[in-house]
């Protein structure tokens, strides 16, 4: 009995039509996601809330690493790949909060969105000065026990910093690329004291994760601090971001952006703030 070869196409009950728009993403070097290379419909958005908003966040922590690496390597198929699933992530989990009107309708889903922002930010803050830490160490080793400590303590400080300093150099570069104005030098200035904010700001949150607590009593002042402290950081951080990105921070869009970012980021940190309280 004579063999009967498929195609890829019949095999799975795809369009055969050379014209098909899956076919022609893929001939041009495009990706194509699970769900097109099946025919199969678009997974449904999930619904706002802590879990989608952390995924969100870790969706645009991959697509601003790829544009950073983008930068330093060049383009290549793995800052690609990184870039296709950080933006899936991202559009499988939209955001809930989208304006102070929402903020206003809806003030569990600020918390719980706040809450979920901070959340693979503190992680990657954390691990990257555990690895960082670990790094120095080792290499500071070859100078003795005092090289050891030093090498940990400057490793530690760096490895802190590079997840906080890659999202906001790729958020910056993105938007630059949106608008066809494009200054790596330019990111790169408004990425270091957007960076040194971030990490200011977080200082009440990393206390949780450290196990820094304060007793009950001090719950509501730091809880107050943490509003202040990250609702200050988040919005100064959001102009010079709109800077970085030829924005002009003066606009009422902007205006209300970053009015938006400091009560989102006061939220956050005076539910991180009371927690390191308990």
């Amino acid at each position: 009995m004579a063999s009967t070869s498929l195609s890829y196409e019949e095999a799975f009950g795809l369009p055969t039509s050379s014209d098909s728009p899956t076919r022609r993403k893929a001939q041009s070097g495009e990706s194509i996601s699970y769900e097109e290379a099946f025919n199969l419909p678009p997974p449904e958005p999930a619904a706002p809330g802590v879990v989608p908003t952390i995924k969100r966040t870790a969706g645009q922590m991959l697509t601003t690493l790829a544009t950073s690496a983008d930068d330093v390597v060049g383009p290549n198929f793995v800052t690609q790949a990184l870039q296709d699933t950080g933006q899936g992530i991202i559009d499988r989990n939209p955001a809930g909060i989208r304006s102070l009107r929402d903020l206003v309708d809806n003030p569990l889903l600020a918390v719980k969105e706040s809450v979920g922002q901070l959340a693979p930010q503190i992680g990657a803050a954390a691990a990257g000065g555990v690895a960082g830490a670990r790094a120095g160490g080792a290499i500071g080793s070859a100078l003795g026990p005092a090289g050891a400590a030093a090498g940990a303590a400057i490793g530690g400080a760096a490895g802190g910093l590079l997840p906080i300093f890659t999202q906001e150099y790729g958020g910056i570069r993105q938007e630059q690329q949106e608008s066809g104005q494009e200054d790596k030098a330019r990111a790169l200035a408004a990425a270091i004291p957007a960076t040194a904010l971030e990490r200011i700001g977080m200082g009440q949150a990393m206390k949780v994760v450290k196990g820094v607590g304060l007793g009950p009593t001090s719950i509501l002042k730091e809880a107050g601090k943490g509003v202040l402290k990250e609702g200050a950081t988040e919005g100064a951080q959001n102009m010079i971001e709109q800077w970085g990105a030829f924005k002009d921070p003066r606009t009422a869009a902007n205006l209300e952006d970053t009015a938006l970012a400091a009560a989102m980021g006061g939220i956050g940190g005076g539910v991180m703030g009371g927690a390191s309280g308990t």
